[in-house]
């Protein structure tokens, strides 16, 4: 199972614990609202086993017509992901819902009924018959015990949103930093095509470069096109090569230090023509050919990495662990650009010449004016042209690849957000059930107060307190928990820490929120209480 998918499956697990915790809470207010029922029950014979029966049945009713639901709704998310995978999927990957998904589904909601039922099943058939018929019923009959329980639910429905939140706020900003670095490349008008050619024709490095070589000055020759180049590795792609890597002063053997970078071998202009910026340094020319001194370009990243608070230019490095005096020295260093859409670590990276590190295959990146279309139509009469028998396939534009490129992400992220936010609303759902039963329930107390002389900012501070008090504990909980349960992401995680103050800041602040709004509901409707209505209740 991938890092993403387990990742997911933990959020469907929060919600489910959540949405327990809700279920139970729910079923306590409803149990102690129906007192008197149970206690007549009681009263013309019922066994306490044939209560909890009863409650339980009717958890599972429920949670049936969930399942159901649910089931309905996973049938329309599931067509919902599949129309946003850009990528034609092969015959093997099935997503429809076979009967074993069904039944695991359905054991699921009868299990999530069991535990969020049996508990307030057992708690309401523990009733009092003489006092409960003897008061009527309207007194709070829940006990301070069960109040506590429902307030230690809310309290877990809390700790737990806060946890799935943290995740997906920090998944989310990880995306956009992604996303941030699409713009940085300026996909618009950027066209992309793979080239191979058949190692049966093109036999050495020499007949590589020397066709490659009368190619692009034709391709620059086109009409509408403004700079042309070529790389063995998109960036944010879903494939990337890695090189070891010695410094000057590092002997090559078997005690060399294993120093893997991400590596790719591009043509003259390529930063220009992707849109990469050069921090320092030069590009690549014509005259790094592959006669020419070994030259190499570092990322930020791959600088720090390799010769922190120094100057890279001019140092010298070579590749792999044996003996090897090929040394190429650092003329320039590029902006990162994450390269493989599958890491997470600081995108320190290698480009070499390709005149220095002629590969049978690249991808060719032209930057045009006018329509995809057209150019893709000239671009394969030009390569034709030149060979016949070359394959030239994988042509999009830069858009394309980069949707290509994020999709599973971009996937993983909506899901989670969705998740996330369906935690949100049942721990808001939960806040406002509390809320409003512990209102009824005070329904007398609260007619007291106000003819006492109780103003209604008075009656408006004594439930949202209330809530609050509740909020703030659940948050401290889960914020806790977030800071160690998200340390276990930072490997899925891109340009954000574990840690990301923002995120957990605005995690913090979405829930007061809906905390706040989930109780100011009750309170509102408590400050509206007639003191004598609430008198001649009793």
């Amino acid at each position: 199972m991938g890092p993403m998918l387990a990742l997911l499956m933990s959020a469907v697990g929060f919600v489910l614990m959540i949405a327990c915790a809700n279920v139970a809470n729910l079923m306590l207010a409803r149990g102690a609202g129906r007192q008197r029922e149970i206690a007549l029950r009681f009263a013309l014979g019922a066994t306490r086993g044939r209560i909890v029966r009863q409650l339980l049945t009717e958890s599972l009713l429920l949670a049936s017509m969930g399942g159901a639901l649910g089931l309905v709704l996973a049938l329309w998310g599931r067509d919902l992901c599949l129309s946003s995978i850009p990528i034609e999927l092969p015959f093997w990957m099935s997503f429809t819902i076979d009967p074993n998904t069904v039944l695991f589904m359905i054991g699921v909601s009868a299990l999530s009924a069991m535990l969020a039922g049996l508990l307030p099943a057992l708690q309401t058939s523990q009733v009092d018959v003489h006092e409960t018929l003897k008061d009527g019923g309207h007194h709070g009959t829940s006990g301070r015990g069960r109040s506590r329980l429902r307030s230690a639910l809310v309290v877990a429905e809390l700790a737990l949103a806060v946890v799935l939140l943290s995740g997906a706020g920090l998944m989310i900003r990880s995306f956009v930093k992604m996303t941030d670095q699409r713009a940085a490349l300026r996909p618009e008008g950027l066209l992309t095509a793979r080239l191979t050619m058949p190692i049966a024709v093109y036999t050495d490095e020499a007949h590589r470069l020397a066709f490659l070589d009368g190619l692009f000055p034709a391709i620059e020759g086109l009409r509408g096109v403004r700079t042309a180049s070529a790389t063995t590795d998109l960036p944010l792609d879903r494939s990337s090569s890695h090189t070891t890597v010695l410094l000057e002063h590092e002997a090559p053997g078997p005690d060399a230090p294993r120093r893997m970078l991400l590596s790719s071998a591009v043509r003259p202009r390529y930063f220009d023509t992707m849109g990469i910026a050069m921090r320092s340094g030069r590009d690549f020319t014509v005259q790094d050919g592959s006669a020419s001194p070994g030259v190499a370009i570092v990322s930020e990243s791959a600088a720090r990495k390799l010769w922190p608070g120094q100057d890279p230019i001019g140092r010298r490095i070579r590749f792999g662990t044996e003996d090897s005096s090929a040394f190429h020295a650092v003329v320039g260093v590029a902006a990162d650009i994450r390269q493989n859409v599958q890491t997470s670590d600081p995108p320190a990276q290698i480009y070499l010449p390709h005149a220095q590190w002629a590969v049978q295959t690249v991808t060719l990146v032209i930057r045009h004016d006018g329509e995809a279309a057209a150019m893709t139509t000239a671009l394969r009469r030009l390569v034709q042209s030149r060979d016949a028998d070359m394959p030239l396939y994988d042509v999009r534009t830069m858009e394309e690849s980069l949707r290509r490129g994020l999709w599973e992400s971009r996937i993983y992220v909506a899901l989670m957000a969705v998740f996330a936010v369906l935690a949100l609303v049942i721990a808001a759902v939960g806040i406002y059930g509390v809320m409003a039963y512990s209102v009824a329930q005070r329904t007398q107390e609260i007619g007291i107060r106000m003819a006492l002389g109780a103003a209604r900012g008075d009656v408006l501070r004594l439930v949202v307190g209330q809530a609050l008090r509740l909020t703030l504990l659940g948050m401290g909980i889960g914020l806790a928990g977030a800071y160690a349960v998200t340390r276990l992401m930072a490997s899925l995680l891109f340009g954000v820490s574990a840690s990301d103050p923002p995120t957990f800041l605005g995690v913090t602040f979405i829930l007061a929120l809906s905390a706040l709004i989930a109780a100011w509901l009750p309170a509102e409707r408590a400050a509206r209480v007639d003191p004598m209505v609430a008198l001649r209740a009793e």
